[in-house]
């Protein structure tokens, strides 16, 4: 997690943050796009990269313009680093105003996209029961991210919610958003250093401006303050304030409407809304969800997508559970002598226990919310492992960029999962295997030193697998528009020519040095290392769970054996394999001299 840059204790708030001296004359002032009590927000683009952005005015001459609230802002959102934050580029200023350089979103904001669907449809939900669990999930993990950070949004509120682009309920059930406005927004790091007589880092103004620090003054946009906050409960501001500002956008995003006092459900309420509503707007902070209890909601999970998904059977001592040709799921649980059947991507379900019982997703009642939550971690866990996009790279990663020679390993493909995971294949030329990682696990690993010489260093690969990873993704969104345009599912695809099906096809054909024909099948699987040791004046042993053996030695060249006796031999980017009724060469006869050495010291590492 990107986290906000710390701040010099020592520094005064006119050093702590310095304003960018530059010129509003780089940036073109389109539209205007926004309006509040403080400033004006107009589409722009910058004439010196020509990147399309917003800038929000902020006029000195306003008698309502607070410009330490100003700095309190920026000094928050500026530090901000999050896929559904709105980013804050950098701030201008001159003699007339403040210039807040923003990302730019171009689909309005959720307020008006409610105002746009209520106009057209006044029955319940204003919003696709599914489009408001993808957007509860990207804005708790915006507040997760702000929350794990020491930062209390207090405005939380369907204007400051921003779509990336327009939502289109016939190509997308979903958009994406971006939290946006930190003027209220409090950091309680730097209240606690406040509290403390000793530290004194911002001079504020008395009265109002120091209360508004420590949270203590009413703020934030009616139906969505938390209780705590309209009383004026001092010390009690925290993150649970956002939590209940959460439950008035679900509740809005139902309605159209913003609540107002104590709301009743009624029964236009499906019961896994009410029950999450009622749990987020509880007058008792300490009460509320916490962000990963809402992200594992049953509403905000939301029905299962088991589309793409291959027929398959698994048993276990108390599930059986099955996904037929027609992606349709089936679970029994043994212990309670229970089937659930689902249909339609989980729109439709069928209960079978004393007697046939049919749903729809969203009315299912409580007593068998925990059976489907454990059919969605098996549909989830087996999207986790069918392909939606596999692209082969060819020689784009093969070649080394000091000398040209191919490398041992090396990356040969990627894969795009159905739950959206990057995958990256590396295969080993020695043990003619293949190892998965993925994306997300390299990049948290990047700065970790790891001294195995048996490990693949990606470092000098990540940019070029961002940039796969990113025309990929494009593809895929590309593609899923057009699958619904013309109503035909173009996933899965393969992109690129398997080059080491045709290596290993042309192998087949190769004869060894006496002119025996290696057609065996010489996959070493999944093998796993055992242990792997360094050996003086040898090299670097290693043993896998399948019992082959390599030896990494110190001359720079590699040699395997596998438990079939079967020998690769790896030197000057050539490798050479040898069956075990083969004239073997003199040189590899020198080095299978040392194996007894290289298996003893195994045994006793």
């Amino acid at each position: 997690m990107n986290s906000p840059k710390e701040c010099n204790d020592n520094d005064d708030d006119g050093e702590k943050f310095q304003w960018h001296r530059s010129c509003i004359d780089d940036y073109n002032l389109l539209d205007l796009i926004g309006q509040g009590s403080f400033g004006r927000v107009f589409r722009s683009y910058c004439t010196v990269n020509g990147q399309e952005c917003a800038v929000k005015c902020i006029s000195k001459q306003n008698p309502q313009t607070n410009l330490q609230k100003i700095r309190t802002e920026v000094y928050i959102h500026i530090r901000l680093n999050h896929p559904n934050i709105l980013q804050l580029f950098t701030v201008l200023e001159d003699s007339k105003a403040v210039y807040l350089i923003m990302e730019i979103c171009n689909g309005g904001s959720l307020a008006q996209l409610i105002a746009k669907q209520k106009s057209q449809n006044s029955i319940r939900p204003i919003l696709p029961y599914k489009l408001i669990g993808s957007l509860l999930l990207q804005i708790c993990d915006a507040l997760d991210y702000l929350h794990r950070n020491s930062i209390v949004h207090r405005d939380l509120n369907l204007n400051n919610i921003l779509l990336q682009r327009p939502y289109c309920s016939k190509s997308s059930t979903t958009t994406k958003i971006k939290l946006a406005d930190f003027g209220l927004a409090i950091d309680q790091r730097l209240m606690s250093k406040h509290r403390s007589p000793s530290t004194t880092t911002i001079n504020h103004q008395p009265n109002d401006d120091n209360d508004d620090l420590f949270g203590s003054t009413i703020c934030g946009t009616p139906g969505f303050i938390s209780p705590e906050i309209w009383n004026q409960i001092p010390k009690s501001v925290s993150s649970k304030s956002d939590i209940f500002s959460l439950g008035s956008i679900v509740y809005a995003c139902i309605t159209g409407q913003t609540p107002k006092n104590d709301i009743i459900l009624d029964n236009s309420f499906p019961p896994m809304a009410a029950d999450l509503i009622t749990k987020l707007l509880n007058h008792n902070p300490e009460k509320r969800l916490e962000i990963n209890q809402i992200k594992q909601h049953i509403f905000v999970i939301g029905h299962i997508d088991s589309r793409r998904l291959n027929p398959i059977e698994k048993t276990t001592n108390t599930l059986r559970m099955s996904i037929d040709s027609k992606q349709n799921v089936r679970m029994y649980f043994r212990n309670d002598n229970l089937t659930i059947d689902v249909y339609q991507n989980g729109s439709l379900i069928n209960i079978h226990h004393n007697h046939e019982e049919k749903y729809n997703f969203y009315d299912l009642p409580e007593k068998y919310w925990k059976h489907y939550q454990l059919i969605i971690k098996f549909i989830n866990l087996v999207r986790s492992k069918t392909r939606k996009i596999i692209i082969y790279c060819g020689d784009w990663f093969k070649q080394q960029p000091n000398n040209g020679k191919p490398t041992k390993k090396f990356i040969n493909k990627c894969t795009l999962m159905n739950d959206g995971h990057f995958e990256i294949n590396v295969y080993d030329r020695i043990l003619d295997e293949n190892q998965c990682y993925r994306l997300d696990e390299i990049t948290a690993n990047n700065n970790n030193n790891n001294n195995d010489n048996d490990q693949f260093d990606f470092k000098p690969h990540l940019d070029k697998l961002f940039k796969l990873y990113s025309i990929i993704y494009q593809l895929e969104q590309t593609l899923e528009i057009q699958s619904e345009t013309i109503g035909i599912d173009l996933f899965p695809i393969t992109i690129g020519c398997d080059s080491m099906k045709s290596m290993n096809e042309s192998n087949t054909n190769t004869t060894a040095n006496n002119g025996t024909r290696l057609t065996e099948n010489n996959s070493f699987l999944t093998s796993k290392i055992l242990r792997s040791i360094p050996i003086n004046g040898i090299g670097h042993a290693i043993q896998f769970t399948n019992g082959s053996i390599k030896v990494n030695f110190d001359d720079g060249s590699d040699l395997c054996m596998d438990r079939d006796n079967r020998i690769y031999y790896l030197h000057d980017g050539i490798l050479d394999r040898f069956h075990k009724n083969d004239k073997l060469p003199d040189f590899i006869v020198d080095k299978l001299a040392q194996i007894p050495q290289v298996i003893e010291r195994l045994k006793i590492s």
